[in-house]
């Protein structure tokens, strides 16, 4: 694994106020695990940068907030399956130590992550050419209705990226369940 630097971060909070933890995502909608690769010990990027964050940052592996004095790797992420003019990396904080496992992800539906429910959030939705169909700003409390609407029947759209709207950290992609896995 190739790491440039050690560093202790601030990172400016991004939290909004969320209140209906708890919230599933229905039965045709589901969550895209991270790819393998990305999963493993060794991390593929020779870009990959150790920090200590002084306060919880979320971590796209497990989709649990950090503690504080845990060491992160923050990475460059491309999540984005296909070319588009929208194509672009993002952020993504991993923990390195101490390692965690990957989200337990069902086929469909499953517990929207409090991590998600309590960070305003940048919703993107794609149609199956990778072109943007619609985006929103929203309070975590609202990413369930946010990415019912923009998936729902008689759109185009076919998945959403969901980011942290302040860092802009990619956070997840949710699609329908429909699409082949």
């Amino acid at each position: 694994m190739a790491v440039t630097s050690t560093s202790t971060v601030t990172i400016d909070s991004e939290a909004s106020v969320a209140t209906n933890y708890g919230q599933q995502l229905p039965a045709t909608l589901r969550w895209r695990p991270l790819p393998a690769r990305l999963v493993e010990e060794e991390v593929p990027s020779p870009l990959a940068v150790l920090q200590t964050p002084d306060q919880p940052v979320p971590c796209r592996r497990c989709l649990q907030d950090s503690q504080v004095g845990d060491e992160l790797l923050l990475l460059s992420y491309d999540p984005f399956l296909g070319d588009s003019p929208y194509r672009c990396a993002s952020p993504i904080f991993v923990h390195s130590k101490p390692a965690c496992e990957p989200a337990a992800v069902p086929a469909s539906g499953g517990d929207i992550p409090e991590q998600l429910q309590k960070r305003l959030l940048a919703v993107r939705a794609y149609d199956g050419k990778h072109m943007m169909q619609g985006s929103e700003v929203v309070n975590g409390d609202s990413l369930l209705e946010t990415c019912q609407r923009l998936l729902g029947d008689g759109t185009l759209a076919e998945y959403c990226h969901v980011h942290f709207a302040t860092p802009g950290c990619f956070a997840v992609r949710i699609e329908k369940s429909s699409l082949p896995n």
